[in-house]
């Protein structure tokens, strides 16, 4: 089986939505834009205080999380042309959830909910990591969801592990609370990298393939190498390096590439892999 059919066999295909769902998705993913654009830009409105860390990673996922319940169904079986009520529930309580970790964004920062969350906070943090998984399951296939759930769980047994890889231990409240509620977990890194820097590059690497840069660095990598041996190769890496890697670099050097695979036994540039 090729890497395409492997890939194929542990994601789920996604759904056909119906047109109101899709516009619903496209207007959300253009205010998930706009947001990002502040926030990366730091212009002079600041909506209130609303663009400040915490809050802005909260809003993000308010806006961005919902809709893979209505894109991707929940087994590969499921139906394809409509969203049934669970998927729609699923939608609407990972809204209200998000919803209420941004409302109370002050709150986890100053009263400290990573560590001694108030009851209602730990059901919503429950509630969060549950929906995470499951989001997770639905976009990156079962092991996805094994290796998170499992990992998300490694505090607990934290202490008991082997030196090189031990740490704190924390009960299951205390566990799940932090990977919600801290700045260390679900907005961690991962979170930071995406709503800070993804954006920026995928609306550059937009700009430049949509205005024409794109075409113009290939033409001038190829001018450069493009007769040279190994010629595919390195006019690829040098297209690549002139527009500083961005996301979309890829979808306009792939043919290229594709074509050259496809050719390899007849390719010059063959002994220099």
């Amino acid at each position: 089986m090729d890497e395409a059919g492997q890939g194929e066999h542990t994601r789920i295909p996604p759904r056909i939505t119906p047109g109101v769902m899709t516009a619903l998705v496209i207007v959300v993913t253009g205010a998930a834009i706009i947001l990002s654009v502040l926030r990366l830009f730091h212009p002079y409105i600041k909506l209130g205080g609303l663009l400040e860390a915490t809050h802005f990673f909260y809003l993000l996922a308010m806006l961005m999380l919902p809709p893979v319940f209505l894109f991707l169904p929940a087994r590969k079986d499921g139906p394809r042309d409509r969203v049934p009520w669970y998927d729609l529930s699923l939608f609407v309580l990972t809204f209200v959830c998000m919803f209420f970790y941004l409302w109370n964004a002050h709150h986890i920062h100053v009263d400290g909910w990573d560590f001694d969350p108030p009851g209602f906070a730990l059901g919503a943090a429950i509630l969060g990591w549950l929906l995470l998984l499951e989001i997770g399951r639905r976009a990156g296939g079962l092991p996805i969801f094994l290796i998170t759930g499992v990992v998300s769980l490694y505090p607990l047994i934290a202490d008991d592990l082997p030196a090189l890889i031990d740490g704190h231990t924390y009960d299951f409240a205390g566990a799940i609370s932090f990977h919600i509620y801290s700045v260390e977990s679900f907005l961690g890194p991962t979170m930071r990298a995406y709503g800070e820097l993804a954006f920026g590059y995928l609306i550059f690497g937009a700009a430049l393939q949509h205005s024409g840069g794109g075409r113009f660095f290939l033409d001038l990598a190829y001018a450069l190498l493009g007769k040279v041996r190994g010629g595919p190769a390195k006019h690829c890496a040098t297209a690549i390096h002139l527009v500083a890697v961005s996301p979309t670099t890829f979808s306009f050097v792939s043919p290229i590439l594709r074509h050259w695979v496809t050719t390899w036994p007849n390719s010059v540039a063959a002994p220099s892999i």
